[in-house]
């Protein structure tokens, strides 16, 4: 079981805020939503450790953050409904 930055609600509140992003602008092939939400809610010391998490996933930009790391985030912090 890996130990992820983000707990439960900050996850939560990161694919809340690509998914209005990404239906009002589209996706442009970069991280920039994805990155204004970790400006807005994560300790600047602990930002590039975040990204590097969801780059780990397979999130390079913010449509590949959404399809890519909501699932594994969720299979790891509800492992019990990945059963």
């Amino acid at each position: 079981m890996a130990a992820y930055l983000l707990n439960l609600e900050q996850v939560a509140s990161l694919f809340e805020y690509l998914e209005d992003q990404l239906d009002e602008y589209g996706c442009d092939h970069s991280n920039k939503h994805t990155h204004k939400w970790l400006e807005m809610n994560i300790p600047e010391g602990d930002r590039k450790a975040v990204l590097s998490e969801i780059e780990d996933m397979g999130g390079y930009c913010d449509c590949e953050d959404l399809m890519n790391c909501y699932e594994e985030y969720m299979e790891e912090l509800y492992p019990e409904d990945a059963e």
